[in-house]
């Protein structure tokens, strides 16, 4: 009997911890693999801060040591600790890892705001059903809110800054291979705005590390 209240105590204070504030509805059991070590803990994503945090006797606080971090394993999504002790979800996992960083705007909304009454607040809150894709409603005392989400895609070359997955990022850290990247991104039509296309874009960098 104590085993089960020790679980559902832990269960119940990784739920409630989970505010929308974060990419997962709740607090997840993850692997945090460290150079020489792993170990587990439960966790979350804050979408405004870009920092894994995790729950530890009840409260919230950043992972230790995140300069030793490899990667950290989040259900089926991995997340590599970049140069800034930030996040981000692993994408593309070579010699130039692509990585989405994740952020999310809060909007203060009135009762006209992007078609949402009052009422039609409340009703979606109250009927359960899954909100469009990317925003999440959430009340706060008298004010209602709209978060989006989105993933900033970045490049970063372990022992390096991370740079946006932008033209001007590729050719900052490869510097010397410009010519070849130009030609590249010419003749494959590639996207900036496509993951597919950055994908692509990381492989043939990958290739150039390796010559």
């Amino acid at each position: 009997m104590k085993r089960i209240f020790i679980a559902a105590f832990i269960l119940l204070t990784c739920r409630l911890a989970a505010q929308e504030n974060y990419l997962y509805p709740q607090f997840m059991n993850a692997q945090v693999y460290y150079k020489n070590e792993a170990i587990s803990a439960f966790v979350n994503y804050n979408l405004f801060t870009s920092e894994i945090l995790m729950i530890e006797k009840g409260k919230k606080r950043r992972l230790p040591d995140v300069d030793r971090i490899d990667y950290v394993s989040i259900g089926a999504d991995r997340f590599i600790a970049l140069s800034d002790n930030t996040f981000g979800k692993i994408v593309a996992d070579g010699g130039l890892i692509l990585a989405l960083r994740y952020s999310g705007n809060v909007v203060r909304t009135n009762e006209t705001d992007k078609g949402l009454s009052k009422s039609a607040v409340n009703k979606l809150l109250e009927s359960g059903k899954p909100l469009p894709a990317g925003v999440e409603i959430a009340t706060d005392s008298a004010y209602y809110f709209l978060k989006q989400r989105t993933g900033n895609a970045l490049f970063y070359l372990p022992g390096t800054n991370v740079e946006k997955a932008s033209y001007a990022g590729v050719t900052k850290l490869f510097a010397k291979h410009k010519a070849r990247i130009d030609a590249f991104i010419e003749s494959k039509n590639i996207d900036f705005s496509s993951p597919e296309s950055l994908k692509r874009l990381a492989a043939f960098c990958d290739e150039l590390m390796e010559e």
